[in-house]
């Protein structure tokens, strides 16, 4: 076998891997116009979309892509098992990525990312399994982790890390915080450097534990 020939074969084979389709329409895994092992770059539009790797614009019910998101993506579910990148939107339905995302992420019941978050996470109760940096706001949002920026609970903020910056909500946890406590009850196991408002306000490592209206810890 001629060594060009060979070459050519293997050049082949290395541009089939790489490759992208610019459009995906979807009816189901099973029924779509490219197999899920394709990566889309460009715009995917069906019920079910199924796929390796998406880039662009993605117009679904409901979307699972196995490896790394990015762009603008509208669907009641949107599951993506890599990182994420973008706005993902889901109206009347729920975000799940399971490594970090970088963005906007809102969903009307239930926004999980398993890794950290970089950007704005919103729905009824938001989960973050690694903290990260930005704005959290839910009626419950929760971040295992550390945690820099504002997290907004309606009914209840929690950090399991070191929380810097503005914890605000009904009620209010964290391991270990520096900065703002802001709701009618406050606590936390360990305070650096910050101020609690509220009706109860408990700082576990301070000589005066618990103070009500005010309370704080330098």
């Amino acid at each position: 076998m001629k060594p060009s020939f060979v070459f050519l074969v293997l050049l082949c084979s290395i541009f089939r891997v790489v490759a992208s389709e610019p459009f995906q329409l979807s009816l189901t895994p099973d029924v779509q116009w490219h197999d899920r092992s394709t990566d889309i770059a460009g715009v995917r539009i069906g019920v079910w979309a199924d796929n390796d790797s998406f880039s662009g614009l993605d117009l679904n019910i409901a979307q699972q892509t196995y490896q790394d998101w990015s762009g603008v993506g509208f669907a009641v579910y949107n599951q993506i098992d890599g990182e994420g990148r973008g706005v993902l939107l889901a109206p009347f339905g729920i975000n799940d990525v399971k490594e970090h995302f970088t963005g906007w992420t809102a969903s009307t019941f239930y926004n999980r990312v398993d890794g950290s978050i970089h950007g704005w996470q919103t729905a009824l109760v938001a989960y973050s399994g690694n903290g990260g940096k930005g704005l959290q706001s839910a009626a419950i949002a929760i971040a295992d982790g550390d945690l820099a920026g504002v997290q907004f609970g309606a009914v209840y903020s929690h950090c399991s890390g070191e929380f810097n910056g503005l914890q605000t909500g009904l009620v209010n946890y964290s391991d270990e915080m520096n900065g703002l406590q802001l709701g009618f009850v406050n606590i936390t196991r360990y305070m650096g450097s910050g101020v609690q408002i509220g009706l109860v306000n408990v700082i576990q490592n301070s000589p005066v534990p618990f103070l009500p209206i005010v309370n704080a810890k330098f």
